[in-house]
């Protein structure tokens, strides 16, 4: 009978042990899977040196999202062609622009929407 016990005790603490570290991951981690993304494409027509994919994305100096891709334009090998994601509540509209600015004294750069 002891054994039967010592076995329910295990499988229960490894079940509890599992939850907490999803929870911790979710939370700590800035997993977020239920807030929606929108996806975006920027053609870029100057050199976007400094600009890494996970870079930051803002609207008017707020952060709203990261760049996840940066390639070289399948149409057009003069351009650079940059995804990004951001907070589907994002205001964007027809008019928005990209623009390249520096992130401090690095030289890195992020990308900010006006």
């Amino acid at each position: 009978m002891r054994t039967k016990t010592h076995k329910i005790r295990v499988g229960l603490f490894v079940t509890i042990t599992a939850a907490l570290l999803a929870v911790v991951l979710v939370v700590f981690g800035g997993l977020r899977f239920w807030e929606h993304k929108a996806h975006y494409t920027i053609l870029f027509d100057d050199t976007v040196m400094g600009l890494e994919s996970g870079a930051q994305v803002y609207l008017n100096g707020i952060k709203i999202g990261r760049v996840d891709k940066i390639e070289v334009a399948p149409n057009d090998l003069r351009k650079v062609q940059v995804s990004i994601t951001i907070a589907a509540d994002a205001p964007i509209h027809s008019d928005t622009v990209a623009m390249l600015q520096y992130a401090g004294i690095t030289g890195l750069k992020v990308i900010d929407l006006r």
